[in-house]
């Protein structure tokens, strides 16, 4: 028996009553997160132009986007949902997995629930957030996709948002294991958009999200997958990753515990492999001693993988929006000359900053040789030299935002507030209200789709 057996009696048979009411109040967080970014990403570049074109295409009015008032078939709303969300790169990341969970689940999820023909409560819907997530991140745990060049967050994020979808579909397990085979056949995204400073880093979770909605319904119109996709001869493991799936890893108290509890909500809206050095300059710029300082040199010890990604030279000329995302050089003299990266440092006029540029030169990344897991890049050595001769060395063993050094309540509400005022629409004291007080009593509704109404205007 293929282990995708196992896992669609997990996903179907997982009880709401049997999830921890902390899981839930964990869900709800996240999913308020991916709303808020998904307003602030619905003015991210590239995001109108891909909305106009899948309105261009038409079809049948099926489920409703965030910040637009579109109504597109549920794969688009899917894509256009789950596109947004990732699109300024500060949705939730798992720091163990490496991987954007939320973003292709919750894509999927708002959309499936609209064609579900029934009620879905808002207890159906979390639970099913918290298992499609909770498969993606033990599918990307136990495979090492960090040595490869596949984009977790669309490889894996497309199966999570199938276990969500399914549930909500309320389908069959052999309904469900021919979704996972339909979705195993169109599973893809790489990390060369990355090197690239590409706009289709963000499009890849939305591709997940887009294709799992479209391998659940061709699934109902009983449509066969392939039924070995995890452990088959051309398996998930042997075929992305030359490499078996560790399934007492993926196996271990499952159904127990579930992944959610370990995201990490950014505080900074960019690639999480800079965080360890912004969290480090705005630590030590507080300090008295260094208050006012004029650095000479910044350098970060840190993986090969993360140096290779992220730790190039900048453009001194300026920077593009995607490469100063992806950038520890800009980020970090960001962080120290400005004491914030928010996500007006990721456009316009910032990203032609003569004093972050050239700052920005000054930082050097360097590979750390006894990095204990060199593949995370964690923990990470910075080393700081003000023009004065004074030195200070700091190490970030946790990133601000995970359940080790997590956001205070007040810094998720901030975090909230702000990208609400980078939506394409105004939204007032009052809708925010709204929604801030729809996502959070969720669990109480009998009705998910009509009491979550307000975040769709």
């Amino acid at each position: 028996m293929d282990l995708i057996e196992r896992i669609a009696d997990y996903v179907l048979e997982t009880d709401p009553d049997d999830i921890p009411s902390d899981d839930l109040k964990i869900a709800k967080t996240f999913l308020l997160d991916s709303i808020g970014v998904g307003f602030a990403g619905s003015t991210a570049m590239g995001v109108s132009s891909i909305v106009k074109q899948l309105s261009e295409w038409g079809g049948k009015k099926e489920a409703r986007l965030i910040a637009f008032p579109n109504k597109l078939p549920a794969p688009w709303a899917a894509y256009a949902n789950a596109l947004m969300i990732h699109a300024r790169d500060f949705d939730d990341v798992h720091d163990v997995a490496g991987i954007h969970a939320n973003a292709p689940v919750l894509g999927a999820l708002l959309a499936v629930s609209e064609l579900s023909g029934r009620e879905v409560s808002g207890k159906d819907f979390l639970s099913a957030q918290i298992i499609g997530v909770d498969l993606a991140v033990r599918l990307a745990i136990s495979v090492p996709h960090r040595k490869s060049g596949w984009h977790a967050s669309s490889v894996f994020g497309i199966m999570g948002a199938v276990a969500a979808g399914g549930r909500i579909l309320e389908l069959t397990k052999e309904e469900l294991i021919n979704a996972f085979g339909i979705a195993y056949s169109q599973m893809s995204g790489n990390r060369q958009c990355m090197l690239d400073n590409a706009l289709t880093k963000r499009m890849q979770p939305a591709f997940a999200a887009q294709n799992a909605v479209i391998s659940l319904f061709y699934a109902k119109k009983g449509i066969q997958g392939a039924k070995n996709i995890i452990e088959g001869k051309y398996g998930l493991g042997s075929t992305y990753f030359n490499q078996a799936l560790d399934k007492e890893c993926f196996l271990q108290e499952l159904g127990r515990y579930f992944e959610i509890r370990r995201l990490a909500i950014k505080p900074y809206p960019c690639c999480r492999g800079c965080h360890a050095a912004i969290d480090a300059a705005l630590e030590l710029r507080k300090q008295e001693e260094w208050i006012g300082k004029k650095l000479e040199s910044i350098r970060v010890l840190t993986s090969m993988r993360t140096k290779v990604q992220i730790g190039g030279p900048i453009n001194p000329h300026g920077m593009t929006h995607v490469g100063a995302q992806f950038s520890i050089p800009y980020t970090v003299a960001t962080a120290w000359l400005k004491g914030k990266v928010g996500l007006d440092d990721f456009i316009g006029p910032a990203l032609n900053d003569q004093q972050i540029l050239e700052l920005s030169g000054k930082v050097e990344v360097d590979v750390d040789p006894d990095l204990p897991n060199p593949m995370m890049g964690i923990p990470q050595t910075i080393q700081f030299k003000a023009v004065d001769g004074q030195k200070s060395v700091m190490v970030v063993s946790h990133r601000t935002g995970c359940p080790e050094k997590p956001l205070s309540d007040q810094g998720i509400m901030a975090k909230f507030e702000n990208c609400l005022k980078f939506s394409r629409e105004h939204i007032s004291d009052e809708r925010a209200s709204g929604i801030l007080n729809s996502i959070m009593n969720i669990e109480c509704s009998s009705d998910f789709n009509k009491d979550i109404h307000v975040i769709y205007g």
